[in-house]
């Protein structure tokens, strides 16, 4: 917890290597003093995504968010609007990631601040994306068969969703969607 604190305490992090550090050190803490079934089910997810090359296991926890981010995509290749917020937009900004840092932070009375910062999350969402580059989610869902974070620009993230059937619409066929977004 030490440790945590004074990493945290010096803000903003600045380095791919912190912020790797920064999801070993909670994936420790998690494993020490919480329900691995239940308690910061995301938060684990999102330490465990950041130490491998793929993720092939215990996507339960992050099939809600690849489902709903699929469902958007499939309505506007149908085309269809899909939701006026998009789910691939909040995955991008690791929104729902936030929630559960923000709480774990709380409850551990480690410093959370810079998590409700925008501009201070906005920098750690850069970093961590930088670390996942590369780094596939394998089968998350029936519909998608892999996620993955692609090389960009510098301030740039781009995301690549496969999919396990093909969808089309008036213009043609698509076996996969590509996003991408400046911060």
């Amino acid at each position: 917890m030490e440790k945590l604190d004074t990493l945290l305490k010096q803000q903003p992090l600045t380095k791919e290597s912190e912020v790797v550090y920064l999801m070993v050190e909670i994936r420790k803490i998690l494993d020490l003093a919480y329900d691995k079934k239940a308690d910061f089910v995301l938060l684990r997810f999102y330490c465990d995504w950041t130490v491998h090359t793929a993720k092939d296991q215990h996507l339960e926890n992050i099939k809600p968010v690849i489902d709903k981010m699929y469902k958007n995509i499939k309505l506007q290749i149908e085309g269809h609007l899909g939701s006026t917020k998009s789910p691939v937009t909040d995955f991008i900004y690791l929104e729902e990631l936030k929630k559960e840092m923000i709480e774990f932070l709380s409850k551990e009375s480690l410093p959370n601040d810079w998590c409700q910062t925008k501009e201070l999350w906005v920098e750690f969402t850069k970093l961590l994306l930088n670390v996942l580059i590369d780094q596939p989610i394998n089968n998350p869902t029936d519909d998608v068969s892999s996620f993955t974070f692609l090389e960009a620009a510098p301030n740039c993230i781009r995301g690549r969703i496969n999919f396990t059937h093909i969808l089309s619409d008036d213009d043609g066929t698509y076996d996969h969607y590509i996003f991408g977004n400046a911060y």
